[in-house]
């Protein structure tokens, strides 16, 4: 496999781009794509079933202009274009690399429009949805900002770890932008868009099990429900219908809200583009198919699961995955043996500071409880590698899952 594009086209192939393309480039592959991987990353296992690799950005400044607008060239032309996280804050990135290609899914110009806070909002209040109070800069001077809770967040980010509460003194940078504290239960939703209507593929919960991240609200633990209500899907359905219709959102999308006590929806954003919970309601990537053109919607049954729907008598199956944040200072050795449940894995040389992530690991059980606790577990069996540099920082210890967490 080669580490760099190099112009060679083999048929069928297809190009995913994104800030980590690890499991796009793995579904790709066992459809029977060559992939042309670019990402931030470069992990062992994307590079081992890709065709080619080449860096569009860096882990820690994430996708970058100048790094697309150099590769644009010398990318195989005509290709498909499949793309993921990253773009929302470099929307001309995806752009120049559309260039001569097929680009599978919504347009650049709609990606940077939802990365606009300004612009989110008035799209809520289009559609006729709720969502957590949002407060441009210039709308959060006095003292309304500092009578409730409020996070700031950054235009364009993903990932949850440029999210930080605001504190007393704290001045907002440009790209800067308010948005009120909504209390309970954090969800995401996948779901499948035709510009006018939406079909779920199904709903993740999200979780934190490891503590002192680099963020609170730092991109941490999912799991998937097996089964939604038919009350919640319809609601869901609907609204997101809503914002289908309006925006002419085609292919796989996400979106993350809370649940409010009342049953409604707080919606926070909206991710037109293949959501990093994908795997967990699809893990066979059948929904690739169908989002590339390639192959016809599942069957309509399928939507009473977000997996496989448990033959009478079989148990449904909890899936569950996270980011693994570094416990301590890490050195990557050449000789190390990865657990079969790791992913995303660092090559030999990698460094990472404690709280960093680092790779990611997945679980399924047939009870919520008992994949959950598979991730601590697995996540102590990675903290006791002998991988940690010299003054070993605990950062990002693995709690015990609450309550809470245990019942989704």
């Amino acid at each position: 496999m080669g580490e760099n594009i190099d112009g060679h086209v083999t048929a069928p192939a297809v190009i995913c781009a994104g800030l980590s393309v690890r499991w796009l480039a793995e579904r790709l592959a066992a459809l029977g794509f060559g992939v042309h991987a670019l990402d931030c990353f470069g992990d062992r296992d994307t590079r081992a079933v890709a065709a080619s690799w080449a860096a569009i950005g860096t882990p820690r400044a994430g996708i970058d202009l100048a790094h697309a607008t150099a590769l644009a060239p010398v990318l195989p032309r005509g290709l498909p274009l499949c793309f993921s996280a990253g773009f929302e804050g470099v929307p001309a990135a995806l752009a120049v690399l559309a260039r001569d290609r097929v680009l599978i899914g919504n347009s650049p110009a709609l990606l940077g429009r939802l990365a606009s806070p300004s612009e989110w909002r008035e799209v809520l209040r289009a559609c006729g949805m709720q969502g957590p109070v949002i407060l441009l800069p210039e709308e959060a001077r006095g003292t309304e900002a500092r009578t409730v809770t409020w996070l700031v967040k950054r235009a364009g980010s993903s990932g949850g770890g440029h999210i930080r509460r605001l504190r007393p003194g704290v001045s907002l940078a440009r790209d800067d932008y308010l948005q009120r504290f909504e209390p309970g239960p954090s969800f995401g939703v996948v779901f499948h868009a035709n510009g006018a209507a939406a079909r779920i593929i199904g709903l993740v919960r999200h979780l934190r099990l490891q503590r002192r991240l680099s963020g609170a609200f730092a991109q941490g633990a999912a799991i998937a429900l097996p089964a939604i209500g038919p009350s919640l899907r319809e609601r869901l359905e609907r609204e997101l219908g809503r914002l289908v219709g309006h925006l002419g959102l085609k292919g796989v999308n996400g979106a993350d809200f809370i649940l409010r006590r009342d049953g409604v929806a707080a919606w926070l954003e909206l991710n037109a583009r293949l959501p990093g919970s994908l795997p967990l309601v699809d893990p066979c990537g059948r929904w690739l198919g169908a989002h590339l053109g390639l192959a016809p919607l599942p069957a309509e049954r399928a939507l009473e699961a977000n997996v496989e729907r448990p033959a009478a008598g079989e148990t449904a199956v909890w899936r569950a995955h996270s980011v693994v944040y570094a416990p301590c200072d890490l050195a990557i050795p050449p000789d190390l043996t990865w657990p079969e449940w790791s992913h995303d894995l660092p090559a030999a040389g990698s460094r990472f500071e404690a709280g960093e992530p680092w790779l990611s690991i997945a679980a399924a059980a047939p009870s919520a409880r008992e994949a959950l606790l598979t991730l601590r577990r697995r996540m102590n069996i990675l903290a006791a590698l002998p991988i940690c540099r010299d003054g070993r920082d605990r950062a990002a210890t693995p709690r015990k899952p609450s309550q809470e967490d245990l019942s989704p």
